[in-house]
């Protein structure tokens, strides 16, 4: 399934944070089309992946920024009525749907993601341990189900606000 640009990448994300990604293995899931968005198989690129491959060639340079792209793709791709992405990854990460408040210091880093209000339908997935320096997570008042991840009180430490209420 998965190119060699695609594996490589799928390799840098591992090797930045382990969370399961049995998944992305299936062509329809959100993590599969997260990562065929970031690092597109066909050439030239399907018309629902952006021309701009830089993150499938450039992810070794800042594994952490690629990370956090790949989760806030993951979140789009598999939550009903989320913003779908069209040129996202020619537009700074802190300017992307959802993403509340960024650190731009010197590597851009989501520090709040609020997608409350939002009727969304769908769960919150794995992938959302990437954004690894959030300090806000609001998914209140929407339809979303199913557990949450189990690693996300031990990996989300800087985390004061987190609202998952009226779901």
């Amino acid at each position: 399934y998965l190119t060699a640009e695609q594996q490589a990448l799928l390799d840098s994300l591992r090797s930045a944070v382990d969370p399961p990604m049995d998944s992305i293995l299936t062509i329809d899931s959100p993590q599969f089309r997260a990562l065929d968005y970031l690092c597109p198989a066909s050439s030239p690129p399907s018309p629902t992946a952006n021309s701009n491959v830089s993150f499938c060639t450039n992810h070794t340079t800042n594994p952490s920024l690629v990370g956090q792209a790949y989760a806030l793709l993951t979140f789009y791709f598999g939550a009903v009525n989320a913003t779908q992405p069209t040129s996202l990854l020619s537009d700074p990460i802190c300017t992307w749907p959802g993403v509340a408040s960024c650190s731009e210091s010197h590597d851009p880093t989501v520090t709040a993601f609020d997608y409350s209000n939002s009727n969304l339908i769908g769960t919150i997935p794995d992938e959302m341990i990437f954004l690894e320096h959030l300090e806000v997570f609001n998914v209140s008042s929407n339809r979303l189900s199913g557990t949450l991840p189990g690693r996300f009180g031990s990996d989300w430490v800087n985390m004061t606000i987190f609202d998952v209420s009226d779901n």
